[in-house]
Formats: C-alpha cells, sequence, structure tokens
C-alpha cells in the first residue's frame, strides 16, 4: 500500500501543489487496468459558448493505492513467473481529502521475466466499472526496473 499526500505552494490559493509534483495514478507501477496517468481529479474545459470540449486529468495533492498480488513460479529455471492481481487506488484533491468510496478497482493476470536485458512485465488488466472514455482492458508493458 502507498499513501501520499503533498502540500502544495502554488496557485490563486497559495496551498496547491505544483502540476509536476502532483499524483496520478493508473499504469503498470499503480492502478493496473487503467491507462497511464489516468486517475484523479479531472478538470473540464468548455468551448466560450458552454459546450465541453475535453476532459484532462489534473492529479491530485493525495493518493492511496493498494496493490495485492499473487506471484507463481511457471519455469524457475528461465526467470519466468505468473502473476494475477487486484489493485485499487486514487487520486484526490486536498480540498476533498481521501474518500474511500472513489477507490478505483482493477484486477488481472501477467507474466514477468528475469531477461538478459532487464526485468520484463506485461500485464493485461481489467477495471471495475470503467467509465465511458475508459478501456475495459488495458495491456501494460515495463522493461528493466522501476524508478
Amino acid at each position: 500500500a502507498r499513501l501520499g499526500i503533498g502540500v502544495g505552494d502554488s496557485g490563486e490559493s497559495g496551498e496547491e501543489l505544483p502540476l509536476f509534483e502532483r499524483y496520478f495514478p493508473g499504469g503498470i507501477s499503480t492502478v493496473r487496468g487503467f491507462e497511464s496517468r489516468s486517475l484523479g481529479p479531472k478538470e473540464e474545459f468548455r468551448q466560450d459558448d458552454g459546450v465541453s470540449v475535453l476532459r484532462e486529468t489534473v492529479g491530485g495533492s493525495q493518493q492511496l493505492v493498494v496493490n495485492n498480488e499473487i506471484i507463481v513460479p511457471l519455469f524457475p529455471e528461465a526467470g519466468l513467473k505468473g502473476v494475477v492481481f487486484f489493485d485499487a487506488g486514487n487520486a484526490f484533491t486536498a480540498a476533498d481529502g481521501i474518500d474511500l468510496g472513489e477507490l478505483r478497482y482493477a484486477v488481472g493476470w501477467g507474466i514477468r521475466w528475469l531477461s538478459p536485458m532487464g526485468p520484463l512485465r506485461i500485464e493485461v488488466g481489467y477495471p471495475f466499472d470503467p467509465e465511458d472514455d475508459e478501456s475495459s482492458s488495458v495491456v501494460l508493458f515495463s522493461l528493466g526496473s522501476p524508478f
């Protein structure tokens, strides 16, 4: 489990977290089953006539991410493992605080290989209750050590 809380010093209120320090969960290292950096508070952008043009993730100053996984050796001599997982998480604004009712959930499976070039991960996630603009499954790929 990871809990992140940021304290800001920018923006109109003087208490907003700068964009480059905000939390953007989603992706192979946080909540698998969602595209990278897709979870958290969203801002709606509108045209002058009020028509909605775009909803963009703007990040949160707080995040809660919980990863649960079972790793099973498939071919130990080759460094090949299988994994099944259940993830939960989201990012939140400081004003709203962490709301457990707003957590997003996903399940999935994957293959991990300790290759000669470094660790290789391929994982497929399935979000619970995807929103209209979200896929019903996401394939995630990583090569090398996590940063």
